[in-house]
């Protein structure tokens, strides 16, 4: 049974789980749920399974819902942008095109019930994330630097069930060679996809014209190719902004000049 589901939970019984690094417990009484994490050195995916009864304390979150005892856990991407940087930069000649792979860290959503927004108890990352500013310092944004590798093909059967699988596609349509320093990826416009317990992001399409040029950027809807017949499990956060070429990519002339 997939994790992203309903479950029934008693009151006055603790349920423990794990998503990647995340370490969770929650309780109910009443209209009252409680709920904790930590972060362990240990990674599995576990649903929320009933165990030995813990009286809630000062670490946990205390959340007023409805008596309704029904929990529906669903994967999320990130409520900020991430912001890539290569480990090494890497030049994408004029007319060529690359394809790279990202595994975003998910957050785990709570729903008392269904996945209406008045139903969100509280959204947990898996992994504590790193904020960063990107942009300069008078018209930039708040996003949070990715750590993870840049793989320059898919390997979704190898993707950890707790990492989002996002496909990038950038192509140069300058006269001049495109030197990738980082990227700004706005995943809180991206639709999330299930396929054999594993997760994908919509495919993220750009195009470069030149540092003076208005680029493009597109968000493919649906699946992406390398998920083809996944179901969608999970709405973006927000709907995708027409103007996110503006945001997506500072080059050495821009940084280097703070």
């Amino acid at each position: 049974m997939s994790m992203w589901t309903k479950y029934k939970i008693e009151d006055n019984k603790t349920y423990s789980g794990q998503t990647g690094k995340c370490s969770f417990q929650l309780t109910k009484q009443g209209k009252t749920w409680f709920i904790r994490h930590e972060n362990v050195s240990t990674k599995k995916l576990t649903s929320p399974a009933a165990g030995k009864s813990v009286l809630p304390g000062e670490e946990w979150e205390y959340y007023v819902g409805d008596k309704t005892g029904s929990l529906l856990l669903l994967p999320a991407l990130p409520d900020k942008p991430v912001i890539v940087k290569p480990a090494n930069t890497f030049r994408i000649l004029p007319g060529k095109s690359i394809d790279i792979y990202l595994t975003i860290p998910l957050w785990i959503q709570f729903y008392n019930g269904t996945a209406k927004s008045e139903n969100l108890i509280c959204e947990i990352p898996e992994t504590e994330p790193s904020s960063t500013w990107f942009g300069d310092p008078d018209n930039g944004l708040m996003g949070y630097a990715y750590r993870g590798p840049i793989e320059l093909s898919a390997k979704p059967e190898k993707t950890d069930p707790w990492l989002i699988l996002c496909p990038v596609k950038i192509r140069n349509e300058s006269a001049a060679a495109l030197d990738f320093e980082r990227m700004c990826l706005h995943c809180e416009q991206l639709d999330l996809y299930l396929l054999n317990e594993r997760l994908f992001a919509n495919e993220f399409r750009i195009r470069f014209k030149g540092v003076e040029q208005v680029g493009e950027v597109h968000i493919t809807p649906g699946s992406p190719s390398l998920a083809e017949g996944a179901r969608q499990i999970a709405q973006a956060r927000t709907r995708p902004d027409k103007s996110l070429i503006k945001r997506s990519f500072y080059f050495i002339k821009s940084i280097s000049q703070y």
